[in-house]
């Protein structure tokens, strides 16, 4: 068997990689010491070596001022804490020696300017660990960062030396908000506390790649990982995957508490015997697989070599947005909290510089150039993204040795994820929700969606005609940028002289939809009332153009469909996003145009689409849980409830009997049902249902008046979340999901009105998202198991989109339906309307 060690040589630090350098008080290496007063500001510690060393990232007005650092009222605040925490010797310095002005960028070239004093002040402290304080510190120890929120509790080396480093947030960040300062002290502590063994062992930094060449060597490595509890893995690929040319071309498997990975690579994989070990392993049911994004490593094996991986155990992408829902996902940065960090950094650079010479090429000579022909002609033929060919293009040795990286790596988080998920609500969310999900997406972005190419071309053609004849009505006045909010600005209120209605947080004039559908409904000069017509069309069939028109052909694959990528944890809501196309943005079919684009998504012959879509779903779901009586009582008697709604408040809001109502009053009713829980302001509202803010407020304070267990539950919420810092999600009517609202305490008044409305927004919007995804998991499991002729292919928001075969289309809204609206929620009806159509923009509703 042949061996490659997962690091060819010791990732030294960029710090380690300078020449340390004596603080120099007349320094002019960067344009920061024109405006200090102390230039170069020393460090300061004792004799005494050994100690703890703490680096944040600039001195303040206030250090430059005394000379001295962590001399500020937040440096006497984090000398106090450290106290607290570490009675040993202290060192303190920053990552920049020089106080910057207000507002100053901190480039890449001034750290590295200061890095060499950096470097001293660890030769002359020998610290026994180092605390880096903020992403500017991070950089200058490393050359890589991460968000404030995505380092919580992660490590890294200094190779030299085996120095440990940990780290945290800026202190400016931390003690400007008090749930933040909890947790800066408490990712201190735990900093202080960690021994050094322990961090250097899960770490994993000596391990080995196996690389299997032969059937015996595979069989023997299956046979050792079957022996583990789980088994993680991670693949590398070269094409567009459900297309001919797709293959995988490295595989990683590494067990858990392995130090190694096993890898397949090259002929391996091509060679049936050698890879049938590997293929039955993942394949077998009963063998619990762990990924970071597992769906695409998943249909990655189904694309390549017709396969289901039916065990997956965890997904440590999904996990830590659960756990962390405010950090960073990113295996990269996951890497930091196993010392692993910048363990994609060669292969990274490798994949940059292979990329660029593919985009500069001009020629099938100058791809030849670049790598083997078979992957590079792919890439002149079609009109794709270079970097799915990247991983084919290059060395084969640095890219089984980042496999092998990547799996030990997220083998380790998946460890420590299991850990912080034991006894825990998320536990629950991952065993009852998440995990479920997570193994039928996989199926809906396998199965994909068909489209018409005659149609998208058609629609092409539409939308950009359409889009030239409206900016040339536009240009009536002369040509500008449509896209500059600035010059927009222009044209609306000094060139046609429209009145300013509402303005920006900034203070200058608006220009959003809102206002310019609300100008309309003033009393305007004719070409006021065109030009405000014609922006509004033009920024929808703009959106239409550049997101669908020219770019959703490109998504179509070999087997005729597109395969839309759906991100579980795509909103801090807990909402589904979607990528690659973003199909969700589609508007509903209710116009020629949106029609037109949900055209091109078709039924084959003999099928049909069939769309279940929950009804006022985020409405139920707060009715369930704040056991609002009046609420549930209008569900429950099956009328229309923004009717209702308007009848039930009539006097109040608007001085007339429940039996005069109206469609329009209907109408106003609704806007402020739906946007009681967005946190929609009075003006917003108004602009939205064309009244005075007076009139608005009438409405919102009758609504809330009708429901005072709503009221009541809103108002707990923002004073629980006040006090915690947190709002949760439910499910079986207990707390789930956890999303941190710490801008709660911020001092600015729209930011904190905003975590203010998120701490009831996020258990309605969060928990009907779990409602969604649940019953998705549901939907597929059956689809799958009773081998159901029809595909889930598509979801947007609170609606499933089916293909079916045509004679079974009943079976499949019953069986559905039933699976959707059968969960607990607290006497309040669940319900799902159904439409059916040959392709989505003609979808009719089903009595």
């Amino acid at each position: 068997m042949e061996y490659l060690s997962l690091y060819t040589e010791p990732q030294l630090a960029e710090v380690e990689k300078v020449t340390p350098m004596d603080v120099d008080h007349g320094c002019l290496l960067c344009p920061l010491s024109e405006a200090c007063k102390n230039p170069c500001l020393s460090p300061e510690g004792n004799d005494e070596k050994g100690g703890l060393l703490i680096i944040a990232d600039h001195p303040f007005v206030a250090d430059d001022a005394r000379g001295r650092p962590f001399s500020s009222s937040l440096g006497a605040k984090l000398r106090r804490i450290i106290r607290e925490h570490w009675d040993g010797p202290v060192y303190l310095d920053y990552a920049i020696k020089c106080a910057p002005k207000r507002g100053r960028r901190i480039t890449d070239t001034i750290i590295a300017t200061c890095r060499g004093y950096l470097a001293k002040t660890i030769e002359e402290s020998r610290p026994s660990k180092i605390i880096l304080l903020g992403s500017i510190a991070m950089k200058a120890m490393f050359g890589r960062s991460a968000g404030a929120f995505s380092t919580r509790k992660c490590f890294g080396w200094l190779e030299k030396t085996h120095t440990p480093v940990f780290m945290l947030m800026s202190q400016q960040v931390a003690f400007n908000n008090r749930f933040l300062e909890r947790w800066f002290e408490e990712d201190l502590s735990w900093a202080i506390k960690q021994k050094v063994s322990d961090l250097r062992e899960q770490s994993s930094r000596d391990g080995i790649a196996n690389m299997i060449t032969t059937s015996d060597e595979a069989k023997e490595a299956a046979s050792i990982l079957r022996d583990s509890e789980w088994v993680c893995y991670d693949s590398e690929t070269v094409g567009l995957m459900f297309n001919r040319d797709f293959e995988v071309i490295s595989v990683a498997v590494s067990s858990k508490y392995g130090e190694d990975a096993f890898v397949w690579s090259g002929n391996s994989l091509k060679d049936e015997e050698i890879v049938s070990p590997l293929l039955r392993l993942l394949e077998d049911p009963n063998v619990k697989t762990v990924a970071q994004n597992a769906k695409y490593d998943s249909n990655a094996m189904y694309s390549a070599f017709g396969i289901e991986v039916k065990g997956l155990h965890l997904d440590t992408r999904l996990i830590r947005k659960l756990l962390e829902p405010e950090s960073v996902a990113k295996l990269s940065v996951l890497q930091e909290a196993v010392g692993m960090g910048g363990g994609k950094e060669i292969a990274d650079k490798q994949i940059a510089s292979i990329t660029r010479k593919i985009r500069k090429a001009k020629s099938d000579v100058d791809l030849a150039e670049v790598g083997p022909i078979g992957w590079t002609k792919p890439i002149a033929d079609k009109a794709c993204a270079p970097g799915v060919y990247a991983y084919g293009l290059m060395d084969h040795v640095i890219r089984d040795r980042y496999c092998g990286r990547d799996t030990v790596s997220t083998a380790r988080i998946a460890e420590l994820s299991e850990e912080r998920l034991k006894g825990t609500s998320i536990q629950v969310v991952w065993d009852e929700i998440m995990l479920p999900a997570a193994r039928a997406i996989e199926y809906v972005e396998r199965w994909g969606v068909a489209v018409d190419k005659k149609q998208i071309a058609n629609f092409s053609s539409v939308v950009t005609e359409l889009k030239e004849n409206v900016t040339t009505k536009l240009f009536d006045k002369g040509e500008f940028n449509l896209n500059s909010t600035r010059e927009l600005c222009n044209y609306l209120y000094t060139v046609y002289k429209l009145p300013i209605l509402s303005k920006t947080d900034t203070g200058n004039p608006s220009t959003d939809r809102a206002t310019l559908e609300l100008l309309l409904s003033k009393s305007l000069k004719p070409e006021q009332k065109q030009f405000v017509e014609n922006m509004l069309e033009y920024r929808k069939v703009s959106k239409m153009h550049s997101t669908y028109a020219t770019k959703l052909g490109g998504f179509i694959r070999d087997d005729g469909r597109v395969h839309p990528s759906f991100n579980l944890v795509g909103a801090r809501s807990g909402r589904i996003s979607c990528s690659d196309p973003n199909v969700q943005q589609i508007p509903r079919a209710d116009t020629e145009l949106s029609s037109m684009a949900r055209d091109c998504f078709v039924a084959p012959k003999g099928r049909v689409f069939v769309q279940l879509d929950y009804s006022q779903l985020e409405l139920r779901i707060a009715a369930m849980l704040s056991l609002d009586k009046n609420m549930g009582d209008v569900f429950r008697s099956g009328k229309d409830y923004h009717m209702r709604t308007a009848q039930i408040i009539s006097k109040q809001a608007w001085g007339i009997s429940p039996d005069k109502v109206t469609k329009n009053h209907r109408t106003m009713a609704k806007s402020v049902n739906f946007g009681l829980f967005y946190g929609m302001s009075t003006g917003t509202l108004a602009k939205n249902i064309g009244c005075s803010k007076e009139e608005a407020q009438k409405i919102q304070n009758a609504v809330f008046g009708s429901f005072p267990d709503l009221k009541r539950w809103c108002d707990d919420h923002v004073q629980a979340a006040r006090r915690e810092g947190k709002a949760y999600t439910y499910w079986n009517n207990r707390r789930a999901r956890v999303r941190p609202l710490f801008r709660i305490a911020d001092q600015d008044d729209h930011v904190r009105k905003t975590a203010e409305n998120g701490s009831f927004n996020t258990p309605v919007q969060g928990t009907a998202s779990d409602f969604c995804l649940a019953s998705l998991a549901k939907c597929v499991e059956w689809l799958v198991k009773d081998k159901f002729p029809a595909k889930l292919v598509l979801t947007v928001h609170d609606s499933l989109l089916f293909e079916v075969d045509e004679k079974h289309r009943d079976e499949l809204i019953g069986s559905a339906k039933h699976l959707m609206t059968d969960w607990e929620s607290n006497n309040v009806p669940l319900v799902v309307d159904a439409e059916i159509g040959k392709t989505w923009g003609t979808l009719e509703s089903l009595d």
